[in-house]
């Protein structure tokens, strides 16, 4: 499930980077609530000032906040 919203949240980087540089991941903070049941699905949204500091600054740290359900809907972990 961390795996799902690390690729989440760095495609979602990746994506307003500029082609000179890369993303990377410095830690993931997860707090695992219950078992998941069935598929996985994981949503990150960056918000206007996120994608202008993606863009502007060479450097820096960035919190990206995913929301990963399963099937009935309900979160087993908070990333």
């Amino acid at each position: 499930m961390v795996v799902v919203a690390e690729t989440v949240a760095v495609m979602m980087t990746a994506m307003n980077l500029p082609h000179d540089r890369i993303p990377l991941v410095k830690r993931i903070d997860a707090q695992f609530v219950k078992r998941s049941e069935g598929k996985i699905r994981a949503v990150a949204k960056l918000t206007d000032e996120q994608i202008q500091f993606i863009r502007t600054t060479p450097k820096g740290d960035l919190e990206i906040e995913v929301l990963v359900t399963d099937e009935e809907k309900k979160q087993p972990v908070l990333v």
